[in-house]
C-alpha cells in the first residue's frame, strides 16, 4: 500500500479543460499514502476487511476529491481478485433502491454515496435490508459520503444505527507536496523520469484529485512515447494546449 491514490488540489492559474481519459483503475497500489498521512488508518481498516479481515463494518466521509470512491472500488477490486464476491455500489450512479438488493450474495459490498439518499424512506430502506442481509450472510460492508454518519438527515432510525456499527474515518486530501511526491511516484512505475518542477507543473494545472493528475500523466506518458520528446514543462503546455 506504499504509493496509493491521494486526492484534492489547489490548482491555481488556467487549468486543464479535461479533454483526457480518467479511466484509471482505483486500486490499493495508486492510492497515495505518504507515511505521516491521517488516512493512513483508515486505509489499513479498508485493506484488512477487502483480504476478509479486521472490521464487519466501516464508514469513510470527507470532501470532494480525497478518495472516497477510489479506495472503495480499490476494495472491490482487491478482493475480486482474490476469488472474493464483491460489490462497488454508488447511490449517485442511477442504481434503483430495488436493484441493491437484488445483488448476488457477497462477501463485500462498498455503498459510496450514502449522503445522496439520506432522508429518502425507499432508499434508507433499501440500504438497512442490504446491510442486514450482507452481515446475517457473515459479509463485509463499507459505506462512504461526503458528510459523517452522525450529521446525515437520516429519518430511519435503525439505519443510523447500522451506519455507526463500526469505525468511522474521516478522509482528508493530500497537500500539494504530496501530490507532486505521488506524481513522482506514478511517473517511476511507469518507467518515465519527472524532475520535481515538471511534477509541480502538472499539479498546478491540472483537476482536482490524484485519479485526474495519474490520467493527465497517462496522456503525457502516450505522448512522449509517439514523439519520442522528453517531458519538459514546454511539451506538456503544448500537449495539453496550455
Amino acid at each position: 500500500m506504499g504509493g496509493e491514490s491521494g486526492l484534492t488540489s489547489n490548482t491555481p492559474g488556467q487549468q486543464l479543460a479535461l479533454p483526457v481519459n480518467l479511466e484509471v483503475e482505483p486500486s490499493f497500489a495508486n492510492y497515495y499514502l505518504p507515511e505521516d498521512s491521517p488516512n493512513l488508518q483508515a486505509t489499513r481498516c479498508l485493506y484488512q476487511m477487502a483480504c476478509g479481515n479486521g472490521e464487519v463494518v466501516a464508514f469513510i466521509w470527507g470532501g470532494a476529491g480525497v478518495g472516497l470512491s477510489h479506495l472503495l472500488q480499490a476494495c472491490a477490486s482487491h478482493a475480486s481478485a482474490t476469488g472474493v464476491a464483491a460489490h462497488y455500489a454508488s447511490l449517485a450512479g442511477g442504481l434503483a433502491p430495488s436493484e441493491l438488493n437484488e445483488l448476488n450474495p457477497t462477501a463485500l459490498l462498498c455503498i459510496d454515496d450514502v449522503d445522496v439518499v439520506a432522508g429518502k424512506p425507499e432508499w434508507e430502506r433499501a440500504v438497512f435490508h442490504a446491510f442486514n442481509r450482507i452481515k446475517d450472510q457473515g459479509g463485509r460492508i463499507i459505506f462512504a459520503s461526503h458528510t459523517p454518519p452522525n450529521t446525515l438527515a437520516v429519518g430511519l432510525p435503525d439505519l443510523l444505527s447500522r451506519l455507526l456499527w463500526g469505525p468511522v474515518y474521516q478522509l482528508v486530501p493530500l497537500d500539494d507536496a504530496a501530490k507532486v511526491r505521488a506524481l513522482q511516484l506514478q511517473a517511476h512505475s511507469l518507467g518515465m523520469q519527472i524532475g520535481e518542477d515538471v511534477a509541480q507543473y502538472v499539479v498546478n494545472h491540472s483537476p482536482r484529485g490524484l485519479a485526474s493528475l495519474f490520467a493527465v500523466l497517462a496522456r503525457l506518458d502516450q505522448e512522449t512515447l509517439v514523439s519520442k520528446r522528453r517531458l519538459t514543462i514546454p511539451f506538456i503546455k503544448q500537449v495539453l494546449e496550455l
